[in-house]
C-alpha cells in the first residue's frame, strides 16, 4: 500500500498574502472573479465596525492589527527563513470577543435571507440555500481568504489558468448555495491555515472536518430518499481530506457511502470533476478498484480540437506498442492498444489549454480509471502470474506520462508521483533476470521505454536508486545492440512522446550512462547544458495549494 501521508509541509510565504482581511474575490494572484451581491455583503457586513457600550469596535479593530503584524511577519516557510510565524488564531482573549461579533452579525445576516426567501420554500430547504458561515465561530472573510491564498509564481499564472475555473472558482460557486460544500471550503481554507500556522492550528482544522459530518447527516435527514448531490460532493470531499491526513480505512467509508447514493450523471461537472478524481486516488493507494461507477459527463466527452485529427494515427501507435508488450488475462492486447492510443493521444494534446477549450478531463479519467482496474486485477493475482510484475511496471510508466500530460489542469501532489515510483522501483526489484525474462516474454521495446521513464523519474525527484535501474537500462540496450543516443531516441520516439520533456531526459540519462559506461558513444549534439539543469534547488517549490488542491509541475 502506497503512503498517502503527502501534505505535511507548507509552500507558500507571506508575500501572497494580504496584511488585512479583504473579499475573497481580490485575494487571489490570478484574475478577480466578480463578487456576488451575497458574498459582498456578507463580506461587508463581516468588516463593519460593531458600535455596543462594551467597545467591542476598539477590540475588533485592534484585534485585526494584530493580525496584520502577525501575517506581515518576516518568518518564511521556503527555506529562506527559519523565523516563526504565529496567525490570528493562535491567541484567543482578544480573538474570541471578534469573533463573536462576526458570527453574530453573520447570523443575523442569515436570517434576513432566509425572510426574503420565497414562503412557499420549506424552512429546511431554506436554511442550506444561501452562502453566510458553517458555523457561529467562523469567519467567512477568513475562508475566503485562505482558500484563494496561493503563491503561484507571475511566470506560471498562465499555465495554471483552467485551474481556477475548473477546480477553484467552480467549487467556490458551489458553495454559495450549499452550506455542506462551504463547510469543506472552511476545511481546505484551515489546512493551508494549519500549514502556516503550525500545529496550534490543527485543531481548528480537525474540528471543521467534523462540521462536515454535521452538515451531511443534517442533509441526510431531511432528505431520507437521498441526498441533494452537492452534499453526495461533499461526502466525497470528506474523503479526501482523509485521503491527505492518511486515514485510508476512512475515506474508504466515505467513498463507499458516496457510492451507495450518487447518480453520476446528477452531479455538476465540477463536483464530478472532485467525486471521481478523490475516487481515483483512493483507488491508486490502496491498490483497489474505484468505487464508483465509470462515467463521463456530456461536456468531457467531446474530444479537444487538438486530438480530433489524430486520433487514427494514435491508435495505430497505440496497437504497435501493445503488440510489444508482456500481456495476459488482465492485460489483454485491447486493453493495451486502448491504453496506448489514448495516451498518444493525450500526449499530442496542447500541453495548456488554449481559452474557451476544454481540458482533456474524459480523456484522462478513462485512463487513469483503466489503469486502477488493471493495476488492482494484477495485484489480487499476485506472485502466482509472472506476468503481474511487468503489467505493473509498464501501467507505472504509462501513469507517469498520464502526470506529465495532464499537470497544468489535474491535482497533483509530488509524493504521489514519488509514491508510485517507489512502488515501481520495490516491483522491478524484486524481478530476477528482469531484462532475460522480458526479453522472452515480448522483446526489449517495451522494456527499453518504461526503464527509460523510471530512470528519468527518479533523476528528476533526485532519488537515490538510480544506478540499479542505470545497470538494467545498460543492460537492455546491449542485448538491443543500441551504441548512441539517437539509436536510443529513434527507438523511444515510437512509444507515447512528450516534446516538452523526453528530449531534455534523453540527454540527461545517456549523459548518466555514458559517465558509468564509457564503451556508449557520447551525445554528439545535446538538446541543452543539461548538467546544470539536474540541480535544481527550488524542486520542492515546483507545487502549491490551488484553491484546497496541490499541483506540482515536475519539469
Amino acid at each position: 500500500m502506497m503512503d498517502a501521508h503527502a501534505f505535511d509541509d507548507a509552500f507558500f510565504s507571506t508575500d501572497s498574502l494580504p496584511g488585512d482581511v479583504a473579499p475573497p474575490h481580490v485575494l487571489t494572484r490570478w484574475d478577480s472573479q466578480q463578487a456576488s451581491p451575497r458574498q459582498t455583503e456578507a463580506a461587508k457586513l463581516a468588516k463593519a465596525p460593531a458600535q455596543d457600550s462594551h467597545g467591542h469596535s476598539r477590540r475588533r479593530s485592534e484585534a485585526k492589527d494584530a493580525r496584520r503584524r502577525r501575517l506581515q511577519a518576516p518568518g518564511r516557510l521556503d527555506g529562506c527563513s527559519t523565523a516563526p510565524l504565529t496567525m490570528a488564531g493562535d491567541t484567543h482573549d482578544d480573538e474570541s470577543a471578534d469573533e463573536e461579533i462576526v458570527s453574530g452579525r453573520a447570523d443575523a445576516l442569515w436570517q434576513k435571507q432566509r425572510n426574503d426567501s420565497n414562503a412557499s420554500d420549506d424552512a429546511d430547504r431554506a436554511s442550506s440555500k444561501w452562502l453566510t458561515t458553517p458555523s457561529r465561530n467562523q469567519d467567512v472573510e477568513e475562508i475566503g481568504q485562505w482558500y484563494f491564498a496561493c503563491q503561484l509564481p507571475e511566470h506560471d499564472i498562465e499555465f495554471f489558468r483552467s485551474v481556477q475555473d475548473n477546480w477553484v472558482k467552480d467549487m467556490w460557486q458551489m458553495g454559495q448555495n450549499s452550506e455542506p460544500i462551504f463547510s469543506v471550503l472552511g476545511a481546505f481554507a484551515l489546512h493551508k491555515k494549519a500549514l502556516l500556522g503550525g500545529p496550534q492550528a490543527r485543531p481548528e482544522y480537525i474540528e471543521q472536518k467534523g462540521k462536515i459530518i454535521q452538515n451531511i447527516v443534517t442533509d441526510l435527514r431531511r432528505h431520507p430518499s437521498g441526498p441533494d448531490p452537492s452534499t453526495i460532493v461533499a461526502m466525497a470531499i470528506l474523503a479526501y481530506l482523509d485521503i491527505r491526513d492518511n486515514q485510508l480505512d476512512a475515506s474508504g467509508t466515505h467513498l463507499q457511502a458516496v457510492a451507495k447514493f450518487v447518480d453520476m450523471s446528477a452531479i455538476p461537472v465540477q463536483g464530478w470533476l472532485y467525486c471521481t478524481w478523490i475516487d481515483l486516488r483512493q483507488a491508486l493507494f490502496t491498490s483497489q478498484e474505484p468505487s464508483l461507477p465509470f462515467y463521463v459527463p456530456v461536456p468531457f466527452r467531446e474530444l479537444p480540437s487538438s486530438l480530433r485529427n489524430y486520433q487514427r494515427e494514435a491508435f495505430r501507435l497505440g496497437g504497435l506498442n501493445a503488440s510489444q508488450c508482456p500481456r495476459s488475462s488482465v492485460f489483454t492486447l485491447d486493453m493495451a492498444s486502448d491504453m496506448f492510443g489514448k495516451l498518444h493521444a493525450l500526449c499530442h494534446c496542447s500541453e495548456i489549454p488554449p481559452p474557451g477549450e476544454t481540458p482533456p478531463f474524459g480523456q484522462v479519467y478513462a485512463l487513469e480509471y483503466g489503469l486502477r482496474v488493471i493495476q488492482a486485477r494484477a495485484k489480487r493475482n499476485g506472485e502466482g502470474d509472472v506476468l503481474t510484475a511487468p503489467i505493473m511496471l509498464i501501467t507505472s510508466a504509462i501513469q507517469l506520462h498520464v502526470w506529465m500530460a495532464s499537470r497544468f489542469y489535474t491535482p497533483q501532489a509530488r509524493e504521489t508521483h514519488l509514491g508510485l515510483i517507489k512502488v515501481a522501483t520495490e516491483t522491478m526489484a524484486g524481478f530476477d533476470d528482469m531484462v532475460t525474462q522480458w526479453y522472452i516474454a515480448a522483446g526489449l521495446e517495451s522494456l527499453l521505454w518504461v526503464l527509460f521513464t523510471l530512470l528519468a523519474s527518479l533523476h528528476a525527484h533526485e532519488l537515490p536508486q538510480t544506478n540499479e535501474v542505470l545497470g538494467l537500462l545498460y543492460k537492455a540496450l546491449r542485448m538491443a545492440r543500441i551504441n548512441t543516443c539517437e539509436d536510443l531516441e529513434k527507438r523511444l520516439r515510437s512509444w507515447p512522446w512528450l516534446e516538452n520533456w523526453h528530449p531534455v531526459q534523453i540527454d540527461t540519462v545517456w549523459q548518466m550512462l555514458g559517465g558509468r559506461y564509457p564503451d556508449l558513444v557520447p551525445r554528439i549534439a545535446p538538446t541543452q547544458n543539461v548538467a546544470g539543469a539536474a540541480q535544481d534547488p527550488n524542486k520542492a517549490r515546483h507545487r502549491w495549494f490551488l484553491g484546497g488542491l496541490e499541483f506540482y509541475n515536475s519539469l
